[in-house]
C-alpha cells in the first residue's frame, strides 16, 4: 500500500512535482510511488518499446540506484506508468537532487530532467532515553485519566503526587513552567486552560486586556480596569482588545508609550459593529506618549466627548491605522495648542457622522488612505490658528493628506489661517502642506483654500494667506457648490479635475499671488485661464493669470513687470494705442518696441528677467505717423508706415527708424499731405541711403493734397542702411 502518492508530469521542458518529493527513512519500497506521464512539449510520448530505468544517487551520494522492476505501464499510447520508490533511497536523511527516469531503445538511451527527493531522519528509539519518555508518559497519562475519574481536581495536588514521574519527563519543570507562563501573561489574571488563551487571539508580542479585569460584555464600565492596566503597564507593551463593546464613562488618557490593538470594526447604519468598539469615550494621548500605537479599534463616544483621538502636548511619533470613529466633534484631532505635536501618523482610517473628521493643527501629520464620511463641516482640515490663546497656536507645517476620500461632508478638504488675537501673521505659520491623489464626493464644497481676504470673522479674527500649499491629482465628484481658492500664496496645482466651475479669481474677494496651475480638466478653474486685464501703468501686476489684456487711455511704456515667477510664460495683447512695450534691464526683446493694438509678445520669466519668446502682428501690418514724430520712431514689426502732415505742419525733421537692424528686411514708407502742399526735409542720410540723382527722395519736389510719395527700402546688413529700391509719385484720391 501507497502511503504517498505524487503526481508528475515529465516533460521535455521541464518536470513538473511537488518541491520536493518526501521520504521517511526507513519507509519500505512503495510507500511512496510517483504517478507519472511522459510528454514532449506537451505531446505524451509512447512508451511502446522503451525500456524504462530509475537511475539516482543516496542523499549522501555515496550509492547509486538503477532500477528497473518497480515500474507499472497504465497506457503505453499515453506515456502513463507508476514506480514504485525502491527502500534504497531512503536509506540515508538529506536532499536528493540527483535523480530521474531513463527510457532505453534500440537507438540508445533518453533521460528527463531531475525529480527533487528529501528524506526525513526517523526516530531513533534504540536510545535508552527514548524508551523512558514512552513508557514514562503512557504511564503519567494513565495516571491522570484516574486522578479525574477519582474527582481530583487540582493539578497542582496532581503534580505533587507524582513529582517523581514528572521529573524524569520533564527534569527541572521547564516545560510546566512554560506552560503555566503561557497560561498567565506579566501582571495579569490567569487564563482558565492554555487554549483559552490562544483563542483570545494572544501570543508573546501581546497581553489580552480581558486578563486584566477588562470586560467589553457592553454594560460594565471598563474605565477604571484600562487606566490600571496602563498605569502598570512596561514603556512598549502591547493591550489585545477583543471583539467587543467596551463601555467607558470618560475618555482613555494615556501619557506612556503604550500600544492598543484590536479588531478593526466595520461602519453599518450609524454605528460600528462586528470588532474591537469603545464606546462613550476616546482615546487621548499626552505629554509622554511619544511612539505609542493604536490599531484596529472604533470609537464611538457619548454626548459629553468631544473627540474620537486626541493627541496634544509635546508628542512624537504617534501611529494611528485601521481605526474608525463616530465622534461628536472631531474623529482625528492633532493638535500643537499646548505643545509640538509632530510626525502623526493616520492610516487607513475612517471617521462617519461627527463635525469634524480629520483635523491637524501640527507639524508632520500624515493622514493617508483614510476615509471622511458624513461629516457636518470639515472632512479634512489642515489648520493653523490660535483659537485658546495667544500665545498657544496650532500651526499646520508640512502636513500631508494622502489618497484620501471625503464624502458628503461640508466641505471635503479645507486649509486656511487665522489669528484671534491681532499678534500677526508671522505668529501664526501654516505652510508646505500638501493634498496628494485625493477625492470628494457629494460634498457641498470638495476643495477650500483659505478664507476670504480682509475677512475678520465678524471681529473675532484676522485672516491671512497660506503658504506653499501643493495640491496634485485632485479628483471632484458630484459637488453641490465650487471648490473654492481664496487666499494663498505660492499655491501650485499640479493635476486637478473639476465638475463645476471653480471659484478662483481676481477680486476683492480673492488674493493668490504666486499661483501656478497645471493640468486642469473637467470644469474651468474659475477664471484662471481667462485673458485678465492688465492694471494701467508702467510696471503692471502679473500676479493673477497668465495671459493679459492691456487697457492704457495715456501714453505708457512698459519695461518692467511685478510679480513675475521664474519659470512662468506670460502673454501680453495690446488692447490699446497707448502701450508700448519696450526693452529694458528686466524685459529683454528680439525685436524693438512692441506696440500697435492687436499685437501680442510672449515673455518666458528666468532669474527675475523676462525673455521674449515670440510676438505676433496683428492682421493689418501697416502703420500711420504723423510727421512731427519721424525724427525717431519704431515701427514694430510693420513693413508699411504711412507719414503724414498737413501743409500747417513743421517737416523739418529727418525721417528715422530706431534700431533699423531689428526691423523686417523690406520696409514700404508712403509720405502724403493730408492738406495743401509739403516738402518734407526728406531721410535721415545715417540711415538710409539715396542715390545722387533722385530728386523725389530729397524732396526737390513739392507732394500736393492728393498724391503721396511712395518709397521702397531694403535693409543692408553689411552697411547698417536702408538702400533705396524703388520711388515715385502716386495719386491716392
Amino acid at each position: 500500500m501507497a502511503i504517498r502518492t505524487y503526481k508528475v508530469t515529465l516533460d521535455t521542458k521541464n518536470s513538473i512535482a511537488p518541491e520536493p518529493v518526501l521520504l521517511r527513512q526507513g519507509d519500505k519500497t512503495g510507500a511512496v510511488v510517483i504517478d507519472a506521464t511522459l510528454m514532449d512539449n506537451g505531446v505524451p510520448v509512447s512508451l511502446n518499446g522503451l525500456t524504462p530505468v530509475f537511475k539516482a544517487n543516496t542523499a549522501d551520494g555515496k550509492a547509486v540506484i538503477a532500477d528497473s522492476t518497480g515500474f507499472n505501464i497504465i497506457s503505453a499510447s499515453d506515456g502513463e506508468f507508476t514506480y514504485q520508490v525502491p527502500s534504497q533511497l531512503g536509506s540515508v536523511p538529506g536532499k536528493i537532487n540527483i535523480a530521474y527516469f531513463s527510457f532505453t531503445d534500440s537507438s540508445g538511451n533518453q533521460s528527463t530532467f531531475d525529480i527533487v527527493f528529501a528524506v526525513s531522519p526517523s526516530v531513533d528509539m534504540t536510545q535508552e532515553s527514548a524508551k523512558d519518555w514512552v513508557s514514562n508518559l503512557d504511564e503519567t497519562i494513565n495516571k491522570y485519566n484516574q486522578w479525574v475519574n477519582n474527582a481530583h481536581s487540582s493539578w497542582q495536588d496532581f503534580v505533587n503526587a507524582n513529582k517523581e514521574i514528572i521529573e524524569s519527563i520533564d527534569p527541572g519543570g521547564t516545560l510546566l513552567t512554560e506552560v503555566i507562563n503561557a497560561r498567565t501573561p506579566s501582571g495579569a489574571d490567569a487564563y482558565p486552560a492554555l487554549g483559552d488563551r490562544l483563542d483570545a487571539g494572544v501570543d508573546a508580542r501581546s497581553k489580552n486586556a480581558k486578563a486584566f479585569g477588562v470586560k467589553g460584555d457592553g454594560s460594565t464600565d471598563d474605565l477604571a480596569a484600562i487606566n490600571s492596566m496602563i498605569a502598570n503597564a512596561a514603556d512598549g507593551d502591547t493591550f489585545f482588545f477583543p471583539s467587543g463593546n467596551y463601555v467607558l464613562s470618560n475618555s482613555i488618557v494615556i501619557s506612556k508609550k503604550i500600544n492598543l490593538a484590536g479588531v478593526k470594526p466595520i461602519y453599518d447604519s450609524g454605528d460600528l459593529t462586528e470588532g474591537t468598539v469603545l464606546r462613550g469615550g476616546g482615546i487621548y494621548f499626552k505629554t509622554g506618549s511619544s511612539g505609542s500605537k493604536v490599531s484596529g479599534i472604533g470609537v464611538v463616544t457619548g454626548a459629553n466627548i468631544a473627540n474620537g483621538f486626541d493627541i496634544h502636548g509635546v508628542i512624537d511619533s504617534i501611529t494611528i491605522e485601521n481605526c474608525l470613529t463616530i465622534a461628536r466633534d472631531h474623529g482625528y484631532l492633532i493638535e500643537s495648542y499646548n505643545g509640538l505635536v509632530q510626525n502623526v501618523k493616520v492610516l487607513n482610517c475612517e471617521a462617519h457622522d461627527g463635525i469634524h473628521g480629520f483635523i491637524s493643527k501640527a507639524s508632520r501629520t500624515t493622514f493617508e488612505d483614510c476615509l471622511a464620511s458624513g461629516l457636518q463641516y470639515w472632512g479634512y482640515g489642515i489648520i493653523t490658528d490660535n483659537i485658546l490663546a495667544a500665545d498657544e497656536v496650532g500651526s499646520a507645517i508640512n502636513n500631508k493628506v494622502v489618497n484620501c476620500r471625503a464624502v458628503k461632508c461640508g466641505v471635503g478638504f479645507s486649509q486656511y489661517k487665522r489669528n484671534y488675537f491681532g499678534t500677526g501673521e508671522n505668529k501664526v505659520p501654516c505652510l508646505g502642506n500638501q493634498f496628494i491623489a485625493c477625492t470628494s464626493e457629494s460634498c457641498n464644497n470638495s476643495l477650500s483654500i483659505g478664507d476670504t481676504p480682509g475677512e475678520t470673522g465678524n471681529g473675532k479674527y484676522v485672516t491671512y494667506p497660506v503658504d506653499n500649499t501643493i495640491i496634485s491629482a485632485f479628483t471632484e465628484i458630484f459637488p453641490s457648490s465650487s471648490t473654492r481658492i481664496l487666499f494663498s500664496r505660492n499655491l501650485a496645482i499640479s493635476g486637478i479635475v473639476l465638475d463645476k466651475k471653480a471659484d478662483l479669481s481676481n477680486d476683492a474677494t480673492h488674493n493668490n499671488p504666486g499661483l501656478t496651475v497645471s493640468g486642469v480638466s473637467g470644469a474651468k478653474l474659475g477664471t484662471w485661464f481667462d485673458i485678465q486685464l492688465l492694471s494701467t501703468g508702467d510696471n503692471p501686476s502679473v500676479k493673477y493669470g497668465r495671459f493679459f489684456r492691456t487697457a492704457n487711455t495715456t501714453s505708457t511704456v512698459i519695461t518692467q513687470l511685478a510679480n513675475i515667477v521664474d519659470g512662468q510664460t506670460y502673454t501680453i495683447a495690446l488692447w490699446d494705442d497707448q502701450t508700448r512695450i519696450q526693452q529694458s534691464t528686466m524685459i529683454k526683446l528680439q525685436g524693438g518696441t512692441v506696440y500697435g493694438r492687436g499685437n501680442s509678445i510672449q515673455l518666458r520669466a528666468q532669474d527675475g528677467a523676462l525673455f521674449e519668446l515670440a510676438r505676433t502682428m496683428s492682421a493689418n501690418s501697416a502703420m500711420q505717423v504723423n510727421y512731427a514724430h519721424v525724427s525717431g520712431f519704431d515701427i514694430g514689426l510693420f513693413d508699411y508706415i504711412e507719414i503724414i502732415a498737413g501743409n500747417a505742419d513743421n517737416v523739418s525733421n529727418l525721417i528715422k527708424i530706431n534700431n533699423a537692424d531689428a526691423r523686417n528686411a523690406i520696409v514700404t514708407i508712403l509720405i502724403r499731405s493730408v492738406s495743401g502742399a509739403i516738402k518734407p526735409a526728406g531721410f535721415d542720410p545715417s540711415e538710409f541711403v539715396i542715390p545722387t540723382d533722385n530728386d523725389l527722395v530729397k524732396f526737390t519736389h513739392s507732394i500736393d493734397f492728393g498724391t503721396g510719395l511712395m518709397t521702397q527700402w531694403a535693409y543692408t546688413p553689411s552697411i547698417g542702411k536702408y538702400v533705396l529700391i524703388s520711388s515715385q509719385l502716386v495719386p491716392y484720391v
